[in-house]
């Protein structure tokens, strides 16, 4: 039982803290187990999988037990739709800057076409994990999922967006030690918020 008062909170907020660090360190770890490019989808998907019963009000649970079952049971399916999403984000972006270096006018007006294409890659790609972790659906339904809540809730996707600016520019340096998995916790929550007015009749929750 906690105690009661300031030594009650200060003993709280530093096991929090110590679950943020340890989330974040499995995070970093089962990334580089699969080798960067295999791992970082899973362990993302995993790290969601934990923040998501936290924000659901399940304190007790063993985080490890989670992350890994997760891991294992995520590991292809999340791995082919972050193949979708780093390949169409490899096509957008270099079309996106090819076209800027070209002095047309029909590369202009492409060029600023693909502008409203990047902020729906943005925001399907901000709210892919909780939706993922959240639903039980078909791959492309992930996706649709994905910008239509971030959509229906746009003042609090500015609000992520610009805390991930701050988080990734500002405070780079200790980014490292525990701001992935607090930027986790962030985003399930206000994405959380958005599953309450999102139909979900047609899909099972995981």
């Amino acid at each position: 039982m906690y105690q009661a008062g300031f030594f009650g909170r200060m003993f709280i907020c530093v096991e929090w803290f110590s679950y943020i660090i340890y989330l974040n360190f499995l995070w970093v770890l089962f990334t580089l187990v699969g080798l960067l490019v295999f791992g970082i989808f899973p362990s993302t998907t995993a790290m969601f999988a934990v923040t998501r019963k936290w924000v659901n009000g399940e304190r007790d649970i063993s985080i490890w037990a989670v992350f890994w079952r997760t891991y294992v049971s995520c590991f292809w399916k999340i791995n082919l739709l972050g193949s979708i999403f780093v390949g169409s984000g490899v096509v957008i972006f270099a079309d996106f800057f090819f076209l800027r270096s070209t002095h047309s006018l029909l590369g202009h007006w492409i060029h600023l076409g693909l502008l409203p294409v990047m902020i729906v890659y943005f925001v399907t790609l901000l709210y892919i994990f909780p939706v993922y972790v959240h639903y039980d659906t078909k791959t492309f339904q992930y996706l649709r999922n994905s910008f239509v809540i971030g959509l229906r809730q746009p003042l609090q996707t500015l609000a992520l967006l610009l805390i991930l600016y701050v988080f990734f520019s500002v405070i780079r340096g200790i980014v490292p030690f525990f701001c992935i998995s607090t930027m986790s916790v962030l985003i399930m929550w206000i994405a959380n918020r958005g599953f309450r007015k999102f139909p979900t009749s047609k899909q099972t929750e995981l």
